[in-house]
């Protein structure tokens, strides 16, 4: 079952000789980003720089998308670019990386510390790109979508990541030992996978979702499959905690119409103490005329409210 995991993980780890630059990154560089002595401290910037196949090495420190009041400016991950965080700062090798020791975190705090309501309302924007996009061993925090406009726009929905592959797009990033907590928004406090009439199919591998908030739908994520998209997403070893939405505090799905669609793929994830104020603590599904379709295999579910799972769900025979 995670032997196409593994594979990739280790691919991700040969890369250094594939890639075509590395970037450095430091929360006091004053370099270009051509070497830790040269680091640069824009992290912003050395994104908009770095094309597919190269790599952004990250150390340890908190990164905001913006050094101004901009509450639209995000971190915009480029199609094919590898962007690695938990570095001390002196590595040479990606496997030197010990990301659970050096924290490295993504924050929308570009305001008043004291007030959530000027934070960034995206942290992190992908918009059609593959699977060899990758964010690994980051903290995304304190983004809120608080903002106007309609059903799925950037500014009330995704305030930790934001991913587009709606209109005729596909969009697939990877996502790795990442922790997406206290995040909030009207739908998809944490992550917002915008399948809408396109495709968006993330892969999440380790990651932690924790003390998100929706107002309406998906505390930590919402699955966007309205006008025959696909809102697809594969969670491997994910843990969801104590979440809160109106529906669906882990996880909100809303449906494709096709019936054989499964719009969700859950391996060996945890769903514990999250909080609807409606239904669904763990997952909530919503489908005209079918229902959404679940693939979950070895799932764990504890002290969810008022329920781990809606009824209006149909659930596939486990791998």
């Amino acid at each position: 079952m995670k032997n196409w995991i593994n594979a990739l993980l280790g691919l991700f780890f040969c890369l250094p000789l594939a890639a075509q630059s590395t970037y450095f990154v430091t929360t006091d560089g004053s370099g270009n980003g051509s070497s830790w002595e040269s680091a640069s401290s824009d992290l912003a910037q050395i994104l908009q720089a770095a094309e597919a196949g190269d790599q952004v090495w990250v150390a340890e420190g908190t990164y905001f998308p913006t050094n101004k009041d901009d509450r639209t400016a995000s971190f915009i991950l480029k199609n094919g670019v590898k962007v690695f965080g938990g570095f001390a700062g002196n590595e040479t090798q990606l496997t030197d990386r010990k990301w659970q020791f050096h924290t490295t975190i993504l924050s929308g705090e570009i305001g008043n510390k004291s007030d959530q309501n000027d934070n960034s309302y995206t942290i992190i924007k992908t918009h059609n790109v593959n699977t060899e996009t990758v964010l690994d061993g980051f903290v995304i925090a304190s983004g809120n979508a608080n903002g106007e406009g309609p059903e799925s726009c950037a500014t009330r929905c995704g305030a930790g990541w934001y991913n587009d592959g709606s209109n005729g797009g596909f969009s697939s990033p990877t996502i790795v030992n990442c922790v997406f907590e206290r995040n909030a928004a009207r739908d998809g406090a944490a992550f917002y996978s915008n399948g809408n009439a396109g495709n968006s199919r993330p892969v999440f591998v380790n990651c932690t979702f924790k003390d998100n908030r929706a107002d309406l739908d998906g505390g930590a994520v919402y699955n966007d499959n309205r006008n025959g998209g696909k809102s697809l997403p594969v969670l491997e070893e994910c843990l969801f905690e104590n979440n809160l939405a109106s529906y669906g505090a882990g996880i909100f799905v809303k449906s494709a119409s096709s019936s054989d669609a499964i719009n969700l793929d859950l391996r060996n994830c945890t769903f514990k103490e999250n909080t609807a104020f409606l239904w669904g603590g763990g997952i909530y599904t919503m489908g005209q005329p079918t229902e959404a379709a679940i693939r979950m295999t070895d799932c764990k579910f504890a002290e969810n409210y008022p329920t781990d799972i809606n009824k209006t769900y149909s659930l596939t025979k486990k791998d």
